[in-house]
């Protein structure tokens, strides 16, 4: 029995008729919106007053910014296109080769996609029928695990290589301004 032509643009577009997928755009949206309120500047500003007196600051401050706007922008491009446009010019300024500049920024950013809420999460979920907070729970703690490694490894190369000294000592003040 042949089918009628009709069916294939209603399959197509049942597929993608879900609530839930609102939140994709929603968050491009969020992203674009925090880079150009310069809202991705203070949470850096966060992360560098909180790490930024170590030995290795910036490099962990950068890190550490790329999981903060994982948090909000639930996607990994986003994340490296907003924090990189930030951070890898003031990286090169405190004498990291650009290239690893780059790599640390495109490796914080990967959290974008374990640190929830995620994308990728609310598409999983719906094709396989999992919910959201499921899938929340599960991947917070690998999320942070990996950002804490990425730390790490910068500390360990930076010790190695000698690209950055610390900025300075730690101020509460600054952290709480």
């Amino acid at each position: 029995e042949v089918m009628p032509l009709t069916l294939v643009g209603e399959t197509l577009f049942a597929g993608i008729d879900s609530f839930s997928l609102i939140a994709v755009p929603l968050f491009i949206l969020t992203g674009d919106v925090v880079v150009t309120t310069r809202l991705s500047d203070k949470l850096l500003g966060l992360a560098e007053a909180a790490m930024g007196w170590l030995k290795s600051g910036l490099g962990t401050s950068t890190v550490m910014g790329c999981g903060f706007f994982a948090c909000i922008s639930g996607s990994d491009a986003a994340d490296a296109a907003a924090i990189g446009r930030i951070t890898v010019p003031h990286l090169v300024k405190k004498g990291y080769p650009l290239p690893y500049a780059c790599a640390l920024v495109a490796s914080g950013a990967t959290t974008g996609i374990l640190i929830p809420p995620s994308i990728s999460y609310i598409i999983i979920g719906l094709t396989l029928g999992i919910s959201a907070s499921t899938l929340f729970l599960a991947a917070i703690i690998p999320g942070v695990l990996v950002l804490l490694t990425i730390i790490a490894t910068n500390v360990l190369v930076n010790r190695a290589k000698g690209y950055e000294k610390s900025s300075g000592d730690f101020s509460a003040r600054q952290l709480l301004r």
